[in-house]
């Protein structure tokens, strides 16, 4: 079975697509919306020319949350550089935690977690991609079935 320590290369072709199409959602969504922060005069003013910072704008939901979850060690620029890789097929292997490449780790994982679980945008919510579900939900063998290593075959013929 896949695991997000390899490439998306080991995926079926359909899988794969999927991951793909999200990888690509997500990687514009993180190039468009970023934190910007402004100053404005204070509400209440202690001293003359008093300010405060104001967001005007924020990162996307789902990069607040993966920072939150990794914080204060995931850095945008790499983000951006896992998720391009990610899209053009060129994403690594990452068999250690930290180290080369674990960026594409977590972005792998994010976008396994967002297909089978769905997720939210400030502008709309998606739900769980059925295809990709299955595939990773598949049941495990029971002996009293023996067809299902010939069921499993076809139905999701993996490339190794």
């Amino acid at each position: 079975m896949w695991s997000p320590k390899f490439p998306l290369l080991f995926l079926p072709e359909d899988i794969r697509t999927k991951f793909l199409n999200y990888a690509e959602i997500f990687l514009n969504e993180l190039r468009t919306q970023r934190l910007t922060v402004i100053l404005i005069p204070a509400p209440y003013p202690q001293f003359s020319g008093h300010r405060i910072r104001v967001a005007q704008s924020h990162n996307p939901l789902w990069y607040r949350a993966l920072y939150e979850q990794y914080s204060p060690n995931l850095r945008r620029d790499r983000s951006l550089h896992s998720l391009e890789r990610i899209c053009e097929g060129a994403d690594k292997s990452c068999l250690q935690e930290k180290g080369p490449y674990s960026y594409d780790f977590i972005y792998r994982t994010f976008l396994k977690e967002a297909l089978i679980e769905g997720f939210e945008t400030e502008h709309c919510t998606v739900d769980p991609n059925e295809l990709v579900k299955d595939f990773f939900e598949l049941p495990f063998p029971s002996l009293n079935e023996p067809d299902f290593y010939e069921k499993r075959k076809t139905k999701h013929e993996l490339p190794f």
